[in-house]
């Protein structure tokens, strides 16, 4: 397998899935600038590392299996550096809402958990915002400080 066909197949494909699933998001000019920002930091930071790595001997990418090479890297490996950026970013676009504590438009049930009890793995990762949000019994406290526990029921 040529390491084109790898990031095609691997990267290419789950991010266009990924970034069609999120696409309400990527209308804000701040989720591009943000996955922008992190593409090129992403090169920036790797680019000149592998660079180093693959001049030393450390490892070699194999000649059959790349295209072209900029210094010492293949063009290959700059584009999945990229593509791993825009696939990891466009997961987490796709899950942000979700998430307890994110700034993006959280739903009533997702705050009361993450701000109100320690039970957030169970019950804030649910969207609908008039489903109940009371913590398992296993999350409360025992003795008579349960009694006085607002998610005590």
């Amino acid at each position: 397998m040529t390491y084109l066909l790898f990031d095609v197949v691997f990267l290419v494909l789950p991010a266009v899935s990924l970034l069609a699933s999120a696409r309400d998001r990527l209308r804000e000019p701040r989720a591009w600038w943000a996955l922008v920002g992190m593409m090129v930091l992403a090169v920036a930071y790797t680019g000149p590392w592998d660079s180093y790595l693959v001049r030393t001997g450390v490892w070699d990418y194999g000649a059959d299996r790349v295209q072209w090479t900029i210094a010492a890297v293949p063009v290959e490996e700059y584009a999945f550096m990229l593509l791993q950026v825009l696939l990891t970013g466009s997961f987490l676009l796709r899950i942000e809402r979700r998430l307890p504590g994110s700034a993006v438009a959280p739903t009533r049930r997702t705050r009361i958990c993450a701000n109100g009890h320690s039970g957030v793995s169970e019950c804030g990762l649910v969207d609908h915002p008039d489903a109940p949000c009371d913590p398992p019994a296993r999350f409360l406290p025992r003795g008579p400080a349960r009694q006085n526990h607002p998610g005590f029921s």
